[in-house]
């Protein structure tokens, strides 16, 4: 599953991966970001892979794929994006999405390791939605959690 945060006022994307997430959540995902119409770019994004996400049923063409058509959104110019990984799988996948969509000079994507969502915020610079990011992993994890009992 993925939930999407977008805050249009302050140019921030928020996605938070957890439970078994599919190819069809992903690419509908990346059908949502395509539709955020901002050319002037800015934008800030923070994409966390809960402790419990599976990503198994997501394969490698489908991560480059999304790599591929993220090429494509309008909003990328001086932009930043930070991936919080969990797990060797995750960080590979996401080593992976960031050759597929790399463009040089466009935008900048960092991957963090261990779950580190604090560095990943710090990075960002979007402390003041720290409160709201961690409440809504934590939601996200008692959510997939609970479904799973």
């Amino acid at each position: 599953m993925i939930r999407y945060d977008f805050y249009p006022k302050n140019k921030l994307i928020v996605s938070i991966f957890y439970g078994n997430i599919t190819s069809e959540e992903l690419h509908s995902h990346i059908s949502k970001l395509l539709e955020i119409d901002i050319p002037e770019g800015g934008v800030r994004g923070l994409n966390v892979f809960c402790k419990d996400s599976k990503t198994k049923n997501v394969k490698s063409h489908d991560i480059l794929s999304a790599g591929e058509r993220m090429r494509h959104a309008n909003f990328r110019k001086n932009s930043r994006n930070a991936i919080v990984t969990n797990s060797l799988l995750s960080y590979g996948l996401s080593r992976m999405y960031k050759f597929a969509s790399d463009i040089m000079n466009l935008d900048e994507l960092n991957i963090y390791k261990d779950n580190n969502i604090k560095k990943a915020i710090e990075w960002l610079e979007i402390d003041e939605f720290s409160e709201e990011i961690y409440s809504n992993v934590a939601l996200c994890e008692q959510s997939n959690s609970s479904t799973q009992n």
